[in-house]
């Protein structure tokens, strides 16, 4: 006969484990793009957001390294990490037209230590390019990557449908070819895979996998409150709990919210937090529950 567990004792003695949670809220700020960056923080803070991709189509503009300075001071005096410079660039082979340099300079002027990048040019699916071009796209990252690791910046693929990175196998066959070992992958929820495949799909790409985006939207990109999509939420953010440790806190950025709503976000950041705090509880009762 088995012997009965404490759970009320389990689940005190995984709130006093310190550390072992891989994951920290986040925010694209692309998500406010109309919003002033220090309302955008005044936000965050509001959501106890700790980490922040500042999109360099609106908030930090690669062209004016003076505000990406003031950016990343004023989010480190919420005590935020900007995190990462949330580039547009394409690497599609065509490095004088993606001219990197500048995303670089504007990631270091930000104190990222991060860019994300778009994989091929948009609009065109992995499926669909030569094994030429392949080849010049991959050089280019392997020519991206290395300016990056000059001043220890990584860079991140873009998970994104009509890109070269629309499939997970496309995605590890391009960082294994590079070979570089600051070129990192983001993932997203794409033509709403089910919580299953979602959970393949991270468990694919753990040692690559630097960022998450999160949010509830249908085929036609119309969007929805995050609790509409709980259920699979939910257990995806248990999946990211299962994958193996990095060496510093990942961060699951909210990325779009109905209307552009702050309430919304707050809500939908609200949920994330809650989502990311009880799989981890329940991490650390099942370990506790084992010994």
């Amino acid at each position: 006969m088995g012997h009965s567990v404490d759970h009320s004792r389990l689940v005190e003695e995984a709130g006093k484990i310190e550390g072992g949670h891989d994951w920290e809220l986040g925010l694209c700020s692309v998500t406010f793009r109309n919003l002033a960056y220090e309302d955008v923080l005044e936000l965050c803070a509001q959501a106890g957001v700790r980490a922040l991709e500042w999109g360099a189509d609106c908030h930090v503009p690669p062209n004016n390294l003076k505000r990406a300075i003031a950016v990343g001071d004023r989010t480190r005096a919420f005590g935020m990490s900007p995190q990462s410079l949330g580039s547009y660039a394409q690497i599609s082979g065509d490095v004088a037209k993606c001219g990197f340099q500048q995303y670089i300079d504007c990631a270091e002027a930000l104190g990222a230590s991060n860019i994300r990048v778009w994989a091929g040019q948009r609009g065109i699916s992995s499926s669909d390019y030569s094994t030429d071009e392949y080849l010049a796209i991959a050089r280019h990252f392997e020519q991206v990557a290395y300016q990056a690791s000059l001043i220890g910046l990584t860079i991140s693929i873009e998970f994104h449908r009509l890109t070269l990175a629309d499939n997970i196998a496309s995605v590890l066959q391009l960082i294994d070819d590079v070979d570089a070992d600051n070129l990192r992958s983001y993932w997203q929820r794409l033509a709403h895979v089910d919580a299953p495949a979602a959970s393949e799909q991270l468990q694919a790409l753990s040692s690559v996998l630097s960022g998450i985006h999160v949010f509830n939207w249908d085929a036609n990109r119309k969007r929805f409150p995050l609790i509409e999509a709980e259920p699979f939420w939910r257990t995806t953010t248990q999946a990211l709990l299962e994958l193996q440790p990095a060496a510093a806190k990942r961060p699951a950025y909210v990325e779009f919210v109905p209307g552009d709503c702050p309430q919304q976000f707050l809500t939908d950041a609200g949920l994330l937090t809650e989502m990311l705090q009880m799989s981890q509880a329940t991490a650390q009762v099942q370990s506790i529950a084992l010994r």
